[in-house]
């Protein structure tokens, strides 16, 4: 899976988990969060646990 395109990461980060069906995240304090409030980190952290 080659990810260098001109996109940046987020963008690619959120593209690959809406393709997986996810709109919303679940941070470590147990509140769930949309992707489009989500912080980067927490988006970051959320897809690295899912493969990205």
């Amino acid at each position: 899976m080659e990810r260098f395109d001109m996109t940046g990461l987020k963008a690619q980060v959120k593209k690959f988990m809406k393709s997986k069906g996810i709109n919303t995240i679940t941070l470590a304090n147990g509140s769930r969060v949309k992707l489009q409030n989500a912080k980067t980190v927490d988006i970051l952290n959320a897809a690295f646990k899912l493969g990205f």
